[in-house]
């Protein structure tokens, strides 16, 4: 995925705790493929990406039991979309990447695709 190495840059700089990382990446991909699915592709793929990470953050800020200071000043920092170094080609392929990953799974049935989901989560062993 094109955009992954960003993802990771921004969930790191803003998540202090680097064992959730992967978890959080897989929430962020699940979050786009059910707003895909749902409302068709986004104009803008990395910022509705970047979008997405960022709601997951206020989402795990909010829920933490206590959340410091320094989390909500990094998150206030999240406003401003970040500056993505990609090339317009990279952006027509992360693009085309999704299309093709919602056509897969669309002639999937339920079932697999309910699989494929959770094992692409990381819950189901």
């Amino acid at each position: 995925m094109p955009l992954e190495p960003a993802l990771m840059r921004l969930l790191k700089r803003h998540w202090r705790h680097p064992d959730d990382l992967p978890d959080m990446r897989q929430e962020i991909y699940v979050r786009v493929f059910e707003a895909v699915k749902r409302d068709g592709l986004p104009l803008s793929t990395p910022a509705f990406v970047f979008q997405c990470a960022r709601n997951l953050l206020v989402d795990r800020a909010r829920r933490a039991q206590v959340v410091s200071f320094d989390t909500v000043a990094d998150l206030e920092e999240l406003e401003e979309q970040p500056q993505a170094d990609f090339t317009p080609e990279q952006l027509v392929n992360a693009t085309q990447e999704l299309a093709l990953l919602e056509s897969a799974l669309d002639d999937l049935t339920p079932r697999r695709r309910e699989v494929l989901t959770l094992l692409k989560v990381g819950l189901v062993a």
